[in-house]
């Protein structure tokens, strides 16, 4: 069978050619802003002065706005050093002024998602009084807008493979409608399957809705791609075209969620693109390490309400028929699940639920918390929580690749590693290959698994979705897999690690400062 990029004569040389394109008139835009700005501080020197006054002024104005100190801090040095530029950088990424069409669509769909939560019922009362100890993690989701569901189930599931091979079989089955939003979709074995099966589905009337993120898919699908699906009779829409904002570089803010639904009778959620390497079909980096669940109940509804936010968004085909796509969700007897999928990125500033429910679960476990993460780089909020739990004797372990998909990144994520190790957290590196799970469990009685890194961009400018749970023994399924993973990881020991050299201490640590802004 040929591989579907290739059918449509999609190739990654016609990716990388166009996001260079883009990169290129971004430079040229920075550029020639910076040569004017150059040529009038050469010219004059009271230019100079007004560039310094501006950048002070615009540190200031970070401070004021309670931006993340770490955020502030690393356009602070920029700005020190090269105040030109660091003003250019900073209005051209550091913020982003939406037109009015944008910021119009951002409102609306983040008005119909407070509607549709604000109408559901939440048993927020209820578990609370079962699990009192878990309140505070409860309510700091509940306070973003999310609802906690009862009844239902999670089936945990513990690697790509699974995860996908469980995906289809509901995929086969669907009758009614199938939505999907993934960052990345590759040709090869995985998308040919998938895409076999919704191409028959939309015959058989059944709607098909694909969503993608064009800086994700840029190397593996071409630009006709939406096309080629919308005439199979699919709904197809691309998030954030990164030609739209050449102006301002707003293409680093990306559609990061993963999400499956399939005739509101079940959703998907985790880590895992639709590509090959992560069901291991196709080496890259070693093992690949992901995971997702399956959940069911009246949890489906909210996280098809988050695809429905993100799509009008990007179809820009006005406001999604929510009814259409929830009434259908069917009722759940009472399994002892409760259950609260949420979502975060900039749609529900100044809220930051990712990051607010990774903190909360630290700071209120009791005995352990262990995360697995491909990116390590907190906020220094999150940073001194570990610490702190740490020291006040929690298990706190922290599960990061041994092997980097990104070398800056992974200085980064390492350059985290002292601070942590001087205070009792336990880190530990996989082995095998690439660990690209994202979930945590705390205490082995609350779980997370979701789509959520542990650095900025995830906390605060990606769009990123996840599921958290208790009373469900898929929780002990979780730290059961940790366990696993432990055995497949290199720990490091702080005393080993202190024995490197200079240079990669230099070079991890200038990479750690300037994370905030990766």
């Amino acid at each position: 069978m040929k591989h579907y990029g290739k059918q449509f004569g999609l190739s990654e040389g016609y990716g990388i050619f166009r996001f260079m394109l883009v990169a290129l008139l971004a430079l040229a835009n920075v550029t020639f802003t910076i040569t004017i700005i150059a040529a009038l501080t050469f010219f004059a020197s009271f230019a100079e002065m007004a560039i310094a006054f501006i950048a002070l002024f615009v540190v200031l104005r970070m401070t004021v706005r309670l931006r993340s100190p770490d955020y502030t801090l690393a356009w602070a040095i920029i700005m020190l050093f090269v105040p030109a530029a660091g003003l250019v950088l900073y209005f051209s990424w550091g913020r982003v002024s939406f037109s009015r069409n944008e910021r119009g669509s951002l409102e609306r769909s983040a008005r119909m998602g407070r509607e549709f939560f604000e109408n559901e019922d939440c048993h927020i009362d209820g578990l609370c009084r079962e699990h009192p100890h878990l309140t505070r993690q409860a309510k700091i989701l509940r306070a973003s807008g999310f609802p906690v569901y009862r009844g239902g189930e999670v089936e945990y599931l513990p690697l790509g493979e699974s995860l996908f091979e469980r995906m289809i079989s509901d995929l086969e089955a669907a009758e009614d409608f199938i939505l999907m939003s993934y960052y990345i979709i590759a040709p090869g074995e995985l998308w040919d399957r998938i895409h076999g099966i919704l191409a028959e589905k939309v015959k058989k009337g059944v709607t098909v809705r694909v969503m993608y993120d064009d800086f994700g898919c840029v190397k593996s699908v071409g630009r006709g791609f939406a096309e080629s699906l919308r005439a199979e009779g699919m709904e197809a829409a691309v998030f954030n075209p990164i030609h739209r904002y050449v102006r301002q570089l707003y293409f680093y803010y990306r559609n990061h969620q993963k999400i499956c639904v399939v005739d509101g009778k079940c959703a998907y959620l985790g880590g895992a693109n639709i590509a090959d390497e992560y069901i291991n079909r196709r080496q890259r980096l070693g093992h690949w390490k992901d995971t997702g669940v399956r959940i069911t109940g009246g949890g489906v509804r909210s996280v098809t309400v988050t695809f429905l936010q993100m799509w009008d968004m990007a179809a820009r085909t006005g406001v999604s028929d929510y009814g259409r796509f929830t009434e259908k969700t069917p009722g759940a007897e009472d399994s002892g699940c409760r259950m609260i999928p949420f979502a975060g990125g900039p749609l529900y500033r100044p809220l930051t639920p990712a990051h607010d429910i990774y903190e909360t679960m630290c700071e209120t476990a009791r005995n352990e918390v262990w995360y697995a993460t491909p990116y390590l780089a907190p906020d220094s909020t999150l940073r001194e929580a570990f610490c702190l739990a740490a020291r006040g004797g929690v298990d706190i372990r922290i599960v990061t690749p041994a092997i980097p998909d990104h070398v800056t990144v992974f200085a980064a994520t390492r350059g985290n590693y002292q601070r942590l190790l001087d205070a009792g957290v336990r880190i530990f590196e996989y082995t095998p290959g690439f660990m690209h799970a994202k979930m945590i469990v705390c205490d082995r009685s609350s779980a997370v698994v979701g789509s959520i890194n542990i650095d900025t961009g995830s906390f605060h400018r990606q769009y990123e979705n996840a599921v958290w749970f208790t009373g469900s023994p898929e929780v002990d399924k979780i730290a059961a897999d940790f366990e696993n993973i432990f055995v497949w990881c290199k720990e490091i020991k702080r005393e080993e690690w202190m024995k490197r050299p200079l240079t990669q201490r230099f070079w991890e640590a200038s990479m750690c400062l300037m994370s905030p802004l990766f």
